[in-house]
């Protein structure tokens, strides 16, 4: 379901799942009050 098919060391089966940080976005107000609703909301 969308990851990447991987084992352990063990021989376990796992699925890993790779996100991409943009770090040219500008991180203004808008950004930090969205970052702290959505932590609110996620209990993050």
């Amino acid at each position: 379901s969308g990851g990447i098919p991987a084992r352990t060391a063990q021989g376990q089966r796992l699925l890993l799942y790779v996100g991409i940080i943009d770090i040219l976005q500008s991180y203004h107000i808008r950004k930090k009050l969205e970052h702290t609703f959505k932590s609110v909301l996620t209990d993050g």
